[in-house]
């Protein structure tokens, strides 16, 4: 367990993140095959659901955990490594934009956006009504919609190699990726779709207030809890060696988005052995 522990303090926000989304999808995977062996698929079901974001409202409050639970489970195999290969390759490019910290603050904040779409969507259109009651949402897609979209509109013209063959602007595969999830609404899961649509507006407004120099998320970082329960909101000094500390870190960022465009342009084997070795010092700085 010390190791275990050790090894999660280490790991950065990125692998945190991918980590936690396998590891309960291997959780559902063994409870499911329990209870189809014990001829009680039922109450794996009850389990899943149980997570699961529900699209009528008065469920949501007597179940409120699933706001948070349901971007953390996946109805299948396809469906987790789908939301996990676009988390990894577009996770790391996030990180290099804006750093680790904003990684799961926008994934989180993202999945937020996708569930008020979703409930929204199936409570205020007719067409939903009929599912309204048994629907319910889970999935990573809406949290990943937020971190593709955000460095897409962030950095929309870096060119990236698509299936390392095929130079792709950022700005097409967020359109795209768009485009994807409104052609969808009325073909297939609508609800899932208008989730994605939410977490990715989430990503576009992140990206254009950060380009001002404003960060939306960083109310969550400045919320801490302390032990008896009581909220505290911590400001931050100014102190001399900030100045200097803020410098160094944004020259690192420029080095670091520079080592990552050339990535995208010739790949990794075209980095010199010190562009190797200041990326992998760096990268879990951010």
């Amino acid at each position: 367990m010390d190791n275990i522990k050790f090894t999660w303090k280490r790991m950065n926000v990125l692998y945190k993140l991918l980590t936690v989304n396998v590891a309960v999808f291997i959780v559902i995977a063994i409870i499911k095959l329990f209870a189809f062996l014990f001829g009680a698929q039922g109450a794996a079901d009850a389990v899943v659901r149980f997570f699961s974001l529900p699209a009528n409202p008065l469920k949501i409050l007597i179940k409120p955990w699933t706001v948070v639970t349901y971007m953390f489970m996946h109805e299948g195999f396809w469906h987790l490594l789908a939301n996990m290969l676009w988390l990894y390759f577009l996770g790391l490019m996030f990180v290099m934009s804006f750093g680790q910290k904003e990684l799961w603050r926008v994934y989180l904040l993202g999945g937020l956006m996708g569930a008020l779409f979703y409930v929204a969507g199936f409570n205020l259109f007719p067409v939903f009504a009929p599912y309204r009651y048994a629907s319910v949402l889970l999935g990573a897609s809406a949290a990943v919609s937020a971190i593709v979209l955000a460095v897409s509109v962030y950095k929309p013209t870096q060119i990236v190699m698509l299936f390392g063959i095929l130079p792709v602007p950022l700005w097409l595969i967020g359109a795209l990726y768009v485009l994807y999830d409104l052609s969808m609404l009325t073909v297939d899961n609508p609800g899932g779709h208008l989730s994605h649509l939410g977490g990715a507006l989430f990503g576009v407004w992140f990206a254009l207030k950060y380009k001002q120099g404003k960060d939306i998320t960083l109310f969550l970082t400045n919320i801490s809890f302390r032990r008896k329960g009581r909220m505290k909101v911590h400001k931050n000094d100014y102190r001399p060696q900030d100045y200097e500390w803020n410098e160094r870190r944004h020259e690192i960022k420029q080095e670091l988005d520079r080592i990552l465009e050339k990535i995208s342009r010739k790949g990794y084997n075209s980095l010199t052995r010190r562009e190797r070795e200041f990326l992998k010092r760096h990268s879990r700085d951010f």
